[in-house]
């Protein structure tokens, strides 16, 4: 079954930009002697690698042929890879998707690129530093702002503003402590 993000406060979406692509996976291994090509996915867009889809394999156009899920890996087969040495030759690609074709993003949605080096502010206004890195969970992803993490929830995140690059913060006792 595919990963999903039901329950979240806010949903990030874990993709980082590569030119006029998407990087939604990496490919980590193969699965059986077909051309199986094992995922780890970077993305809560899920639908981006259903058959049928294009996706680009190191820097490559390719057709996806069939998708099974593992756990929370992707296991993809793609046009023109039909044997396990021409798997095994994509270990380390990147699986990317044209820009262009990215779904809309509803409200309390970002891409974790648009996140990073944001401006962060606790409620008060003070200022804590920058958004350095998001960590993808499995029930909310965490901030770390300097040696601040912080869960990403409502109760925590009060506020985004992609337009100013600021985001406040409900900073409570003890979350300096967990880094």
């Amino acid at each position: 079954m595919p990963p999903t993000c039901l329950g979240r406060g806010f949903l990030f979406v874990g993709m980082s930009f590569e030119g006029d692509s998407i990087n939604v996976g990496k490919i980590v291994g193969t699965f059986g002697l077909k051309g199986g090509l094992k995922v780890q996915v970077t993305t809560d867009f899920v639908e981006l690698l259903e058959p049928g889809r294009t996706v680009f394999v190191d820097g490559k156009r390719c057709a996806i042929t069939d998708l099974q899920w593992h756990k929370s890996q992707a296991r993809i087969w793609i046009e023109g890879v039909k044997k396990i040495d021409q798997a095994e030759a994509l270990i380390g690609a990147s699986v990317t998707f044209p820009a262009s074709e990215l779904p809309p993003l509803g409200e309390d949605e970002y891409l974790v690129s648009d996140l990073i080096g944001i401006e962060v502010f606790d409620e008060n206004g003070n200022r804590l530093g920058t958004l350095d890195e998001v960590y993808p969970g499995p029930v909310q992803d965490v901030y770390r702002v300097g040696k601040l993490l912080v869960p990403a929830v409502k109760e925590f995140v009060l506020g985004i503003d992609l337009g100013t690059r600021r985001m406040t913060l409900r900073v409570i006792p003890g979350m300096d402590d967990l880094a």
